[in-house]
């Protein structure tokens, strides 16, 4: 008995001891509340100040399918869709990586 629990904390504290400082951003989240009246029409530019369309690279190797997720990092838009994840650079718009290949073969994953 004594071992065992010997065991348990020499290999539960050293795991405890390896945590990494979290780092927390200061991000603001904003609920907005719109009234929509029946067959109302809304223009983006009423809601928000500034509007960006970022047109995506659209060839055989990066067509986006049903949008899963979408998230964006520093200058990367990264969309999951279609079990495939897509990665593209947010100034131009253009293709950078493409993860598709789901299976249990070498290359696979």
């Amino acid at each position: 008995m004594k071992s065992a629990l010997f065991k348990l904390i020499c290999f539960v504290f050293p795991l405890l001891a390896c945590n990494a400082p979290q780092k927390t951003e200061n991000l603001s989240k904003a609920d907005i509340a719109i009234e929509v009246k029946k067959n109302a029409q809304i223009h983006f530019s009423d809601i928000f100040e500034q509007v960006e369309y970022i047109p995506l690279e659209t060839t055989d190797t990066c067509l986006v399918g049903t949008v899963e997720r979408l998230r964006i990092f520093d200058d990367k838009v990264c969309i999951l869709c279609d079990k495939s994840l897509l990665i593209f650079n947010i100034q131009n718009g253009k293709s950078e990586l493409k993860l598709s290949k789901l299976g249990s073969a070498p290359e696979e994953y």
